[in-house]
């Protein structure tokens, strides 16, 4: 398994937008997608402008391969005016542990 890591810094007048954006339509795109395993998204609790954005592959192949697609993308642009910083790298996942309680 591999993992896309994106940080982002938003601007403070759109952390709310941004969220929105990620939470309601680029991580369901990237659920639908071929090898999709999971995403997190994080907010830093001191600073809520810094967020981290984890989306999570079956091989590095279907991350490599995974886009927005093209109906999605003009939803996307504002991001381009949220974002005040960002940085992405990839990561092999070495374990993922789930909880099996039942609620």
């Amino acid at each position: 398994m591999h993992a896309r890591v994106s940080i982002f810094q938003f601007r403070n007048d759109a952390i709310e937008d941004a969220t929105k954006i990620f939470r309601d339509i680029m991580l369901p795109s990237a659920s639908t997608q071929k090898g999709f395993q999971g995403a997190l998204i994080l907010r830093n609790g001191t600073q809520q402008d810094q967020h981290i954005v984890i989306s999570m592959w079956e091989t590095e192949a279907d991350l490599h391969a995974s886009r927005a697609p093209e109906d999605v993308v003009p939803l996307l642009q504002p991001l381009n005016e949220y974002i005040i910083k960002s940085d992405q790298q990839i990561y092999e996942v070495l374990l993922k542990l789930d909880s099996e309680r039942s609620q």
